[in-house]
């Protein structure tokens, strides 16, 4: 008999976790366009810049939402994995209990 097995609800509460960091990519998005992409100082020959600031937030965002996205997919599919394996369990389960009649 082999010693390894699955928890679906261990897969569950995983994949609840990679949804919640994925939240947390939004925490990060606040924090730089509040602080890292402020243009508020920008005066003079400075404001030179702030087109590159603005191109710079654009690609940190889409990386953001990459990154996020490729978090809930995963989630999506560590959920669904589950689900495989409870089908399968229970599958079996009836079997077994077929021949046990």
């Amino acid at each position: 008999m082999s010693s390894l097995f699955t928890d679906a609800a261990e897969m569950r509460a995983y994949a609840e976790y990679l949804r919640t960091e994925a939240q947390e990519f939004e925490t990060i998005r606040k924090y730089v366009h509040a602080t890292a992409c402020d243009k508020a100082g920008f005066t003079g020959l400075l404001a030179l810049l702030q087109p590159g600031v603005d191109v710079v937030r654009a690609l940190f965002d889409e990386t953001l939402d990459f990154g996020k996205s490729k978090l809930e997919g995963t989630a999506t599919a560590v959920d669904a994995t589950a689900k495989t394996y409870e089908d399968i369990d229970a599958l079996q389960r009836r079997i077994f209990e077929g021949l046990l009649k």
